[in-house]
Formats: structure tokens, sequence, C-alpha cells
């Protein structure tokens, strides 16, 4: 693997490049980020961009792309508190929640709703209150139709925790748990799960249009067109957000958004590591920001119907074999990026993610903390060959590859299997193709929870905890969701899951002390070393973004993984005199 685009910059580039930069040393290459909320100016229209039409506008429904829309159009009853100037630490902070109070036992929660919280000024609720009817009806019809319903609802999944959801009074919701779960408030956060929506929804088609009482409003929709959004004037946070309107044109091709960014048309944009640099050195006046930690959730899953996979030697061969670090060199440009002298920090994800919110939970598969197993992550062809030899595949093994090569992964999707099977492919592994439809990888393969023969490659959905150990419940519990990959410690195909891996979870997720939490997900990212019930590519390192100087704000609020959008989108602000306006 090769980063590209980047090469051509030396030493007098990085003397020469600044620019107007929010406060930043103008004989520095990057800028500083600083907080000009004080001077921030209502209006203006703000141009991103889509890969694809959203598969389903549905709040309780799926598809990476509705999920980032999803952010910033419906209220949840908790958010995410940003960071400011630093990593977000995953707090939580109130939405439509006022206030909240638990009983002593963790079984009940209690949660006065704010008196201000208003839909969207569409038909038919013409910008009326929210009341307690809408909420028992979102928590009836979240139970009913959610792919996500698993992960709350107990009349679904007996293993879920929320047993009942009431409104005994004005304002006042309570939520009565199975049993203590330690980040509940965080699943009432989540983008993904239990979005509000208005009792006159039972009418609606919901699919096609988009109802809540968000910052803001879908205005207009065209298929493969764009997707328009207006502030929501009633939104319950009168200062913001400060935008106006933030358009969405459908953008399948990467060289689009390159040239949108190029002109001005986007102030800031999924662009490629391997372009930033070059786009500093064309375009001397944009802004080029470090990043945050940028990590990888794409993930190999297996197919339990395949025997072969059911054997972890094979799982482990295929891991061994991953160069991570060559990986990772090539994904975010890490080299180009030292060169420039730019600080780059690289991480390797282990079971649980290796991003900056997982600070303290991750343990370092490359530290002296980690263990024996280890090694499993390590490039290590020649074992590799000998652990798939003993499985009893000397001459190799052909696996069956299931995956999409349209757009809806992202750009660098098909390029990131490539590297993984290329990889793969000195062990001794090779690969049968098998290209499927978004629709068919959806709904057979990324949640099919194992039901397929060979392997595929999946994206998302997030994490819905936002923390390291409902992440491992999400991915590794039976019972966890849509996460979870069906395999079984038995090796007969059953999905029923590692019966040791449930036993520490369930230990783990009614225990509130921080500190016992914290070695049990330790020890489990050891065993999981092990195990290799799915291989998570490579990890993360560190991102460089740029912007134009006109989007004030950019890199102050910082989200981590967890409502991105919405965070952005309520903060971030234009300011006209600045290029590429001026």
């Amino acid at each position: 693997m090769a980063a590209t685009g980047a090469t051509a910059i030396g030493a007098a580039f990085l003397a020469a490049c600044g620019g107007d930069d929010d406060g930043g040393d103008s004989s520095s290459l990057v800028s500083k980020p600083v907080d000009t909320t004080n001077q921030a100016m209502r209006g203006g229209t703000l141009t991103r961009t889509v890969n694809s039409d959203p598969p389903t506008l549905d709040p309780h429904g799926g598809g990476p792309t509705a999920a980032g829309l999803r952010e910033f159009v419906f209220s949840r009853f908790f958010r995410y508190e940003p960071g400011v100037l630093e990593p977000s630490t995953g707090k939580i902070a109130p939405d439509v929640a006022e206030s909240w109070e638990w009983a002593t036992d963790g079984l009940t929660l209690t949660i006065r709703m704010r008196p201000d919280v208003k839909f969207h000024n569409l038909p038919p609720v013409n910008g009326r209150a929210m009341d307690l009817e809408d909420i028992t009806y979102t928590w009836e019809r979240f139970s009913a139709q959610s792919a996500n319903r698993n992960l709350l609802a107990n009349s679904v999944n007996p293993g879920a925790p929320v047993l009942s959801v009431t409104t005994p009074g004005a304002r006042t919701v309570v939520f009565k748990f199975k049993e203590p779960l330690v980040y509940v408030e965080n699943f009432l956060g989540h983008r993904g799960l239990l979005n509000l929506v208005p009792k006159e929804s039972r009418d609606l088609d919901l699919r096609q249009r988009m109802l809540g009482s968000g910052p803001f409003l879908l205005s207009n929709y065209q298929p493969s067109v764009a997707l328009t959004f207006q502030r929501h004037e009633g939104y319950w946070d009168r200062s913001r957000p400060y935008i106006d309107q933030v358009t969405y044109p459908v953008l399948g091709e990467y060289s689009q958004i390159l040239a949108q960014f190029r002109v001005g048309a986007l102030l800031e944009g999924p662009i490629s590591q391997s372009d930033v640099l070059s786009l500093k050195r064309d375009l001397p006046q944009i802004n080029l920001f470090e990043g945050d930690l940028d990590t990888e959730s794409r993930r190999t899953i297996f197919g339990w119907q395949d025997t072969n996979l059911r054997d972890e030697r094979v799982r482990q061969a295929l891991s061994m074999s991953i160069d991570r670090d060559t990986w990772l060199d090539a994904q975010y440009n890490t080299d180009i990026f030292s060169a420039q002298g730019l600080k780059v920090t690289k991480r390797w994800h282990t079971a649980v993610e290796c991003g900056d919110q997982n600070a303290g939970w991750w343990l370092d598969p490359q530290g002296k903390d980690f263990g024996e197993n280890a090694k499993y992550y390590q490039l290590n062809v020649a074992e590799a060959k000998k652990l798939l030899a003993a499985a009893g595949h000397a001459n190799g093994l052909e696996i069956t590859s299931n995956h999409i090569t349209t757009g809806e992964n992202g750009a660098g999707y098909v390029d990131f299997i490539s590297t993984f099977e290329s990889m793969a492919g000195e062990a001794g592994f090779t690969f049968k193709k098998n290209i499927i439809t978004y629709d068919n990888y959806f709904n057979n393969y990324r949640t099919a929870q194992g039901k397929f023969n060979g392997l595929s490659y999946k994206l998302g959905p997030i994490n819905p905890s936002g923390n390291a150990l409902g992440g491992l419940v999400y991915e590794f519990s039976p019972i966890g969701g849509v996460g979870f990959h069906g395999f079984d410690a038995a090796r007969t195909g059953d999905g029923s899951g590692d019966p040791h891996v449930e036993a520490e979870l369930k230990k783990a997720t009614s225990n509130f002390d921080v500190e016992a939490r914290r070695k049990i997900v330790h020890d489990l990212q050891r065993y999981l070393a092990k195990t290799m019930y799915n291989i998570r590519w490579p990890g993360g390192a560190t991102s460089f973004n740029v912007a134009w100087p006109a989007l004030r704000n950019y890199r102050v609020f910082r989200a981590g993984d967890q409502q991105e959008n919405l965070i952005n989108l309520t903060n971030w602000w234009i300011d006209s005199s600045q290029p590429p306006n001026a």
C-alpha cells in the first residue's frame, strides 16, 4: 500500500503556509481552533454531502446515511456533552429531559420533561408542544418497529432492560428496568434508538418524511439530488443553531467532493488524509486542523455456516496476516504527516475501539499489560501459515467474500477490502467474490448475525451506549442487539454466543464500581484477542482536517463518536467576511 498526493510537499511549504486560521500562528502549518461563540452571527447556508440516498427516513429504521441525519432532526431524552477544545468524555447531558432521578435500587428512572419542546412547524403537528402521549406512542412504535428494539424492549427480548415506560403525571416519564444497567442514559440519547416522534405519526409514512423536534427540519428532499434542512425556529435551545439552512447534495464520487471543496462550495467535508496537505499547498488560505484520533469502525465478520471459519485457528491466521501499521500508514497518511513535522499517534483496535472516548478502558495490544494473546494482533505470516496448516489447510483456504461495490459504505470501502484480502493472501487465503446489492448486504449479511457462508465486511452501526462496556455487550452478547455477530463457543453454528463472555458482561453491566467494571473490560479484551470472533480493521491514527475560514467554531466542540452532526451543526456558524467569500 502507498499513500499519494502529498509527497511533494517539502520544508519550504511547511514554513510558508498558514493563512487566516482563527487565531493560529501564521507561520505554522496547523491552525489552532478558537471558540468564537461570542462572535457568532445567525444566518447562511452550509453545504455538506451524503454519498447515497438514505434507505429510509424512518427515525426507527436503519442505514448509515439516515443515522447521521436523524441526529439533528429528532430529539431524544438525553444527548452527549461535547468536549470544548479537547476530546469528548462521553458525558450525558439533558435534551428534552429537564432533570432525572434514579431509585436507589437502580431499577427506576424518573424523567421530568422540558415544558418548551415543540415539534417542527410542518403538518399535521404544525409546531405544537410535545406532550406525554407522544412519549408513550414513541415507545409503542419503537418496540414494534425499530431494528434496535432488542436493545431496550423487554417485551420483545426477555434479556432487554426496559420493562415499561409510563407517564404518571404532568411532564413525568418513568422507566422501569428488569435489572440495573449502568449506561441506560446513553441508550436514551443514542441517535439509533428512542428518537421521539409525534402521536400523529400513526397515520403517516415516516419512511418518506422526517417529523421531529430537533434543531433542524427537513424542508425538501429530491432523491438522488439533495436533502435540504431548515433551522427549527421553535427549538427549545433558543440560542442555537446559528446556521439557517443545511443542504446535502448526493455526491456518490469522491472526485466530486474534492472538486466542490476546492472551489469553496463545500466549507468542509470528508477529505481523504492523502489529500489534505496537497489542498493546503494549493489553497494556502484554507485552515488545516489536527483532528481527533480517527478510528475505523469497519470489521471483517464471519458467516458461521462456513465450518472452516468456526475454527479459531483460521480466524487467528487471518488476523496475524494483517500488517496493521502499514495499513494505518496508508489509510491515514501517517508517514507523510510525520515527515512534515506533524505529531501523529497510531493505535490498534482490540475488541474495544481505540478512540479517545474509550480512554482508560481500551487496553493497548502493543503494551506490556495485554499479555500473551497480543500476538494475535501482530503481523506474523509464518505463524499464520502454521495455524492454517494445523486447521487442515496446508495448501491454503478459499473463502467466499460477500460485499458491495457501490458507495453506501463510503469511498474507501472497496479499497480497504482489497487491502485486507491482499494481505491475507500472503498467508495462503484466497477469496471467491460474491458481489451483492446494498439491500442484500444490509439484510442478509450486516444484520444477519452470521447466518451466511464465508465472510463479509461490516460498517457500523455505532456502539449505541457510547462506552467500552456497552460496545462489548452490543457486539459480543446474543441479547445485545444487531451488533452481535452470531458466533458460538462450541462451534456448532447455533448463534448461542460464548458463556464466559456472557457471564462477565452480565457482572459488569450491573456493577456501579467503575474499577471493577474496568478490570472486566480489560480481561475480556485479552480473552477475545484469542477467540477472534471478528477482526476489526486495524485501528486509528491522528487525523488532519481542512476547512475554509468562513466556517467558524470548526474543531472547537468535539463529539467523539457520538452525535457529531448534532454537535457540529448547532455550534458552527458562517462568517461571510472570510474565504471563500472574501
